[in-house]
């Protein structure tokens, strides 16, 4: 069964942060290496961020990568 995890592409600077819809963080893992994934979304999230991350930024792990996660595989080249 599918459950939402939340991730983030660290850049040094900051972060850009999206949800995930996948069977484990070690299946998103295996898919996009860049991301730091967590089981739920950290405390340190705003909870206007955390809205504002799955309105924008969900997807799921067997749709085809579209959005933010298109931007990380571009970045591997």
């Amino acid at each position: 069964m599918k459950r939402e995890f939340f991730a983030v592409d660290d850049y040094g600077q900051g972060g850009v942060w999206v949800a995930i819809h996948a069977e484990s963080a070690e299946a998103i893992q295996q898919m996009y290496p860049e991301l730091h994934v967590y089981s739920e979304p950290p405390d340190f999230l705003a909870r206007d961020v955390v809205d504002r991350v799955r309105a924008k930024r969900s997807f799921d792990l067997d749709d085809p990568p579209s959005g933010y996660l298109v931007d990380i595989i571009a970045e591997r080249s």
